[in-house]
């Protein structure tokens, strides 16, 4: 039979070893966690923004790179050679990869993130993707949702079906790194859970 699968949009998933994971977990958390004064910060009370409905608390956005900024070279590795891992599952020529800006988003029950892009993915940031720094894997703690190039408007929508998703999810994981092309749609669903944190850093990764 002469089908094609031709027309493929992968997205990606590495999750660290629990050694790894704890050693990314001891940096993140000697340089950037214990330096959040967290009785400041309302998780509750978070500021909407409108660009993309979001009611998570988001920190760094005033610097250029987060991962950079506090020294995070253990996620920087476990990013960069993930990355690489990614573009050449994709046949993607590159010299090299390097992260381009990345910052902290942090949600407890009630915080959700609609509907957004991080860009056109050609030039500079053609990957985006989310470490789950703390969180639990359940629909209930935030899950991230990732739409393909097309979203049929009804169910019956030829071919999408059970070979022709027309979107994925990936729950919050510790020790998780989640990469998809920059241009995807995603956004993370609500978070229904009780006395919950839900921290992540999220990047953007520049192939050169």
């Amino acid at each position: 039979m002469p089908a094609e699968e031709l027309f493929k949009f992968p997205t990606y998933y590495n999750n660290a070893s629990d050694d790894l994971k704890d050693n990314i977990y001891q940096q993140i958390d000697e340089k950037y966690l214990s330096k959040i004064e967290w009785d400041k910060i309302d998780l509750q009370s978070s500021v909407w923004n409108n660009q993309i409905d979001s009611a998570y608390t988001t920190l760094g956005s005033s610097i250029d790179n987060l991962i950079d900024y506090y020294g995070l070279i253990r996620l920087e590795s476990f990013v960069l050679s993930s990355a690489r891992e990614y573009l050449d599952y994709c046949g993607w020529s590159y010299e090299g990869v390097k992260i381009e800006n990345s910052w902290s988003v942090i949600g407890t029950k009630g915080s959700v993130q609609g509907h957004h892009t991080h860009g056109y993915g050609c030039g500079f940031g053609q990957i985006s993707g989310v470490y789950y720094v703390a969180g639990v894997p359940t629909e209930l703690g935030g899950r991230l949702n990732i739409q393909s190039p097309y979203r049929p408007l009804q169910k019956n929508t030829f071919p999408f079906g059970s070979k022709c998703w027309d979107q994925i999810w990936y729950d919050a994981r510790p020790g998780r790194v989640v990469m998809f092309p920059a241009w995807m749609t995603h956004w993370v669903s609500p978070i229904y859970l009780e006395n919950y944190k839900r921290i992540t850093i999220a990047f953007n990764v520049t192939a050169y």
